[in-house]
């Protein structure tokens, strides 16, 4: 015959899961403490919302096309499986309403940016040149967009508004996000070339010690590592900065939802190790 747990042991129990919920808690409070982090945040749930909004709607469409018993024991409702498509289709819409809203001050960042490569560019000339391109062409993108946002919203009106001049300005501001995209892939394919051109010259110089070379390569694999989560991101970006870039686009909910959320679980899983408790 088992044991009755003793009070002890509950106490215990209950101390580790305080203790884990207060952990959990703060680091939360960290992570949304942060623009960054807050907006990562917000892009990962709008992305899994869209996923799922698309999901319940193919379920809905099954469960009306099929008379399987199984089928029907298991799953909710049709009625019930629209409206829940319909809320996760709102809240996802909010989200991203929002995250809209909050760049409208994003040529403010764009400005510290281009201050920050003018008094301080890179070394490689393919390098500087691919940053001041990015600078250049994020400051088209946010102005379209902010154009597009606050048109869509009735700010802007007369001259300045109507349908078709919002639609042509998201499609405006996605061809300079897909630009972005472009060229940061060349800069990141341009950072790994010098890193392997320099490890290459280390090589033929020796290492010199051995605390040393255990030193190297751990930031070697360190840098590598976070070249290939910002290369896996960039490229989940590009095919939506295609589909937004074509008056009609390209892709579905399912894959846009998809290359989003890869984006945003590998950015929030670097910002949660950022903003971990030392």
């Amino acid at each position: 015959m088992s044991e009755k747990p003793t009070s002890g042991g509950l106490n215990q129990r209950l101390n580790h899961l305080l203790t884990r919920t207060d952990a959990t808690t703060t680091h939360l409070s960290r992570l949304f403490s942060t623009p960054s982090g807050t907006d990562t945040t917000l892009l990962t749930l709008c992305y899994t919302l869209s996923l799922l909004s698309s999901a319940l709607k193919r379920l809905q469409s099954l469960r009306l096309s099929t008379k399987r018993p199984l089928l029907a024991l298991l799953t909710p409702t049709p009625p019930t499986l629209s409206t829940l498509a319909a809320s996760t289709t709102a809240l996802s819409a909010l989200i991203a309403d929002y995250r809209i809203f909050a760049r409208l001050w994003g040529l403010l960042a764009i400005y510290d940016w281009g201050r920050e490569t003018y008094f301080s560019p890179p070394s490689d000339p393919v390098l500087r040149a691919a940053v001041w391109a990015q600078v250049a062409v994020n400051v088209a993108y946010q102005w379209y967009e902010n154009l597009a946002y606050l048109a869509g919203k009735g700010v802007l009106r007369g001259r300045w508004g109507g349908k078709l001049r919002e639609e042509w300005w998201w499609v405006l501001s996605s061809r300079f996000w897909m630009a972005h995209t472009a060229l940061e892939g060349v800069r990141l394919l341009r950072v790994r070339e010098l890193r392997v051109r320099a490890e290459r010259e280390a090589e033929a110089k020796g290492v010199k010690g051995e605390r040393a070379g255990e030193e190297a390569e751990r930031l070697r694999r360190e840098e590598v590592r976070a070249w290939r989560r910002r290369f896996v991101v960039n490229a989940a970006w590009f095919p939506q900065t295609v589909h937004y870039s074509l008056p009609k686009g390209c892709l579905g909910d399912e894959a846009l939802g998809l290359c989003g959320l890869v984006a945003g679980v590998l950015g929030i899983k670097q910002l949660w190790k950022d903003t971990a408790a030392e």
